[in-house]
């Protein structure tokens, strides 16, 4: 288990799919406690945390989340014409989710561990066909601006292909809550490998 900078309270934001450390993402959000939250973190310059739901939906009842998650800064915001508000967030590192309560509002806090950035480990020549998959990936999509601006080595590597590719939910969740950034790329191989053979492994665990 890599060293946690720190134990903290954090307000939670489930989501329907994973955000991964140095990637942008792009929301809209439109319930209240969330309306909230956000609000606070732009007006506190405050992160929160992102976290897969396994079970359950984004609005309405409390869903059951992953014990894993990304920390999370808000790095641009819009109002809508339509009062929804357009936010840009930016992954920033892993945390360890323990104990939850849920608030008045409706927006669950968390006790959890914010893990220290992970050292960087140069690419090698094994890892030379994700590097290749990777840069077809971007070519073809064009959205390089999806990632943070940041040297490519085997964590970098292993996030932005995890980011990429249509692996299942499950497969993303489990890539997330690996510890080593080494197995987090035979994680995706393997996704990859089921993806060639047409297998599926759920969206569910």
């Amino acid at each position: 288990m890599p060293d946690a900078v720190q134990l903290t309270t954090l307000p939670l934001f489930p989501l329907g799919q994973v955000v991964f450390p140095g990637v942008n993402t792009k929301l809209r959000i439109f319930e209240q406690r969330y309306l909230n939250l956000v609000r606070e973190s732009v007006r506190n310059q405050t992160s929160f945390a992102m976290t897969p739901i396994i079970r359950g939906l984004e609005v309405g009842e409390v869903p059951e989340f992953y014990h894993w998650g990304t920390l999370v800064s808000i790095i641009d915001w819009d109002q809508q014409q339509d009062g929804l508000l357009a936010i840009t967030i930016c992954g920033n590192c892993r945390v360890r989710i323990y104990g939850s309560e849920v608030k008045g509002d409706g927006l669950i806090v968390a006790e959890a561990d914010i893990l220290a950035p992970e050292p960087q480990i140069r690419l090698g020549d094994d890892a030379m066909d994700l590097e290749q998959l990777l840069e077809e990936l971007e070519a073809g999509l064009r959205i390089k601006s999806l990632f943070v601006d940041q040297p490519l080595d085997v964590t970098t590597l292993g996030w932005r292909l995890a980011t990429l590719l249509p692996l299942s939910l499950k497969a993303k969740m489990a890539v997330l809550g690996e510890s080593d950034p080494r197995i987090r790329l035979e994680l995706i191989r393997h996704g990859i490998a089921r993806l060639v053979e047409g297998l599926d492994d759920g969206d569910r665990p």
